[in-house]
Order: structure tokens, then sequence, then C-alpha cells
């Protein structure tokens, strides 16, 4: 599904994939994440929890901001870029209440959530707090 990408647009869909993995997962919502599924309810602490969502609403940003000038990650056209950024999207939406605040990223995962294998694969795992 990526041959019909331009030499051009596959070299920033290989550079948001690093971003992605780096800057977005690694840096900021890995945490996020994890304390939202691992650490049972009862015992969160809420100023932690809190501080986590503050760091991973950083790349999350900009990541609505790219949103808000396309369709998908780099282009008009799904990428390789939006495998990865739908997985971490699928994460937010579902474990964060005010996502949806994030305008462009809610409007890209009802895109997302549109496509039969994202439905199949993406929305089938099962993901919920602690």
């Amino acid at each position: 599904p990526f041959a019909n990408l331009s030499d051009h647009a596959f070299a920033r869909a290989d550079q948001w994939v690093d971003w992605l993995s780096t800057t977005l997962y690694y840096s900021a919502f890995r945490q996020y994440y994890l304390y939202q599924i691992r650490i049972p309810s009862a015992e969160k602490d809420a100023s932690k929890l809190a501080a986590f969502r503050e760091e991973a609403l950083i790349p999350l940003r900009f990541l609505n901001e790219q949103l808000a000038k396309r369709s998908y990650v780099v282009s008009e056209q799904f990428s390789m870029a939006d495998l990865l950024a739908g997985v971490y999207v699928d994460r937010w939406m579902r474990l964060d209440a005010e996502a949806s605040s994030l305008t462009h990223i809610a409007r890209y995962f009802e895109r997302l959530s549109q496509r039969e294998p994202y439905k199949k694969t993406i929305l089938a795992f099962e993901v919920k707090p602690a």
C-alpha cells in the first residue's frame, strides 16, 4: 500500500516513524501508558499520573498540529507512519478521559477506526486502566 508514495513522502514517513518511536513514545507517552495499565487504581498517585500526562501531552500536541494540516501523518495518503501513530493514538484515546480535547487527533482516530485492518488489529486489543 505504500508503493504509491513518492521518495520524498517515504522519507518523511520514515522520519515520523523515528519521531514516534523516540520522542513521542519512549521519552513521554510510555510512562503515562504503563502507569495507566499496570498500576491498580487504588494505588495510583494522582499527582504522578498528572505529571506523566502533562509530559505525554507535549509531543501529542505537536502531532495534533501536524494532523491539523492533513488527513494522515505525512500526507492525505495513509503511510507507514500511520501504522505506528495509530497504535499510540488508540492507547491515548482509550485511556485518557480528556483525549478528545486534541481535536485533530480525535478526528484522526475516527478515520483510522473506519479502516478494517485497524478494527481487526488495533481496536481488537483490550486497552483499559488497571
